[in-house]
């Protein structure tokens, strides 16, 4: 099956540039076009040029990294066209619901002054493991003598994080169906932070000695940490049981999870 992004600029109904997806089980036959979808409190932005790609290593995934156009804006008088551009990222597990919780530049433009012009900072299509870090890359410059590609990279699977200040804070995840015998996190601390993780069923009851007290400090900086409690990681004890995982945090960025 086969999945593909456009830009749809013939229904202007919206007052934007929009993107939409069409399916295939043979490349030649594909469905009716179906718009991105977005929550309410997405504002309306004209897209384009969405670099849609799955996630290497987590292929439920679709990360999109569109190009923003701001059609009325002009920052470089000498340039003779009117517009200023960007990029965002937002993610989808379906194709067509995406998630956009980041609002702002992915790439900015930053101080060079021939990124604040129109069509500048296109992100290309892909995301190429290299190591411990993704690569990925972008178009400055647009239409300027300097015009480049530059190569930015991202430590593996920190696209984004939830974070907390030395003074601390948690946060609870919705309910996961257990199929693994351990937890791994992607995560990093400062040298006085922590991150500690405990088990509760959905009504909030914690898991017997599988609570944040009995949880050992986690610190330090690692892409794959498995999290123990009382130096016992196996949970295969709740294989397709549905429970809510708690963290605390104390200066320190959680950016993944996963049960294996």
């Amino acid at each position: 099956r086969y999945f593909d992004l456009t830009n749809d600029v013939s229904d202007l109904s919206l007052g934007v540039r929009a993107i939409q997806s069409s399916v295939s089980d043979d490349f030649i036959r594909w469905s009716d076009p179906v718009p991105n979808g977005y929550s309410a409190r997405v504002p309306r932005e004209h897209l384009y040029t969405n670099a849609t790609t799955l996630c290497p290593g987590a292929e439920h995934m679709y990360f999109s990294f569109p190009m923003r156009f701001m059609h009325e804006r002009h920052k470089v008088k000498e340039h003779p066209k009117v517009g200023v551009s960007d990029n965002v990222m937002m993610t989808s597990r379906d194709g067509v619901n995406w998630d956009r919780p980041f609002l702002q530049s992915w790439v900015p433009a930053g101080l060079n002054s021939h990124c604040w012009t129109q069509r500048s900072l296109i992100t290309l299509r892909g995301i190429l493991r290299t190591g411990d870090e993704f690569s990925m890359y972008v178009a400055e410059n647009y239409t300027w003598e300097d015009m480049r590609i530059r190569r930015v990279t991202v430590p593996l699977y920190r696209f984004a994080a939830i974070s907390a200040s030395r003074s601390g804070g948690e946060f609870t995840t919705r309910p996961i169906r257990f199929d693994g015998t351990r937890l791994t996190i992607n995560y990093s601390t400062g040298a006085p932070g922590s991150v500690r993780v405990g088990i509760q069923d959905v009504d909030g009851t914690a898991v017997p000695g599988f609570s944040i007290a009995d949880c050992d400090t986690i610190f330090g900086d690692e892409i794959e940490a498995t999290v123990t409690w009382n130096d016992n990681p196996d949970l295969a004890f709740l294989t397709d049981r549905d429970v809510c995982l708690r963290f605390e945090l104390s200066d320190a960025q959680v950016y993944a999870l996963q049960v294996r």
